[in-house]
């Protein structure tokens, strides 16, 4: 059984801790919690897993304009835990909160506040989904094909990509045409830089040598409470737990 280390609190009011490990052990893995560097070397894989607060935005070089409750501890506290996990080459799965603090170690920046909250936003105990697009040739395509519905539980987002990732899956907003749609991803494809914003929005990211993803939606959420039409969840965790 894969051991797999939970880099983040063990509680919180929105029983994310407790469904992020629930989805580890429904596709085999044998989850634990630590902030402690040294517990690295004791698993197989690291999840940095959602929640709040935000990251703060001195971690990307800008002073705050937008973020709800920042943690500049645990921001520190969870950069380390990444700092060693990746220095081991351990796999590591970035959930929202833990996919844009990915981004950010790597030299990325995020969106303070995304301006399509009626769609991007966090609402306890409400599924929010929308369609997204995977892009051909990442492990987001390999697993759910062209598109697949997601969930949603964010109000910030990644903006520029680190360049040790690459795109793996987009949201675009209505008002995106077509041919806008065709042009961002075959940007992506031609691996030229393309960034995340408000109307086409960065929903997962994988690291171009390093066995790392990051996703902005929340997979854990959709196995604690499925909504049909939706991309089969339990799929990503085994992904997972396929690379340790």
């Amino acid at each position: 059984m894969k051991h797999i280390l939970i880099a983040g609190p063990s509680d919180d009011p929105f029983r994310i801790p407790q469904i992020t490990r629930a989805a580890v052990e429904n596709s085999g893995g044998q989850a634990f919690f630590s902030m402690d560097p040294s517990d690295i070397a004791a698993c197989d894989g690291v999840i940095l897993p959602g929640g709040l607060p935000d990251v703060d935005p001195s971690n990307y070089g800008e002073r705050n304009t937008a973020c709800d409750v920042i943690d500049p501890g645990l921001d520190m506290a969870q950069l380390k835990m990444l700092d060693t996990a990746a220095a081991s080459n351990k796999p590591i799965l970035g959930i929202c909160r833990g996919h844009q603090l990915l981004n950010v170690y790597y030299g990325g920046t995020l969106i303070q506040d995304v301006a399509e909250l009626e769609i991007h936003r966090f609402v306890p105990d409400v599924e929010t989904l929308h369609n997204s697009v995977c892009v051909p040739g990442t492990p987001l395509y390999q697993l759910y094909g062209a598109s697949g519905i997601i969930n949603t539980k964010h109000h910030q987002a990644v903006r520029k990509v680190a360049r040790s990732f690459k795109i793996a899956q987009l949201w675009f907003a209505p008002s995106i045409s077509a041919q806008e749609r065709r042009r961002f991803l075959s940007r992506v494809q031609n691996d030229e830089q393309a960034d995340g914003s408000d109307w086409c929005m960065v929903e997962a990211i994988v690291h171009r040598t390093k066995p790392m993803i990051g996703l902005q939606w929340h997979p854990e959420h959709m196995i604690d409470a499925p909504s049909p039409g939706t991309v089969d969840p339990k799929k990503l965790f085994d992904y997972f737990i396929s690379l340790l």
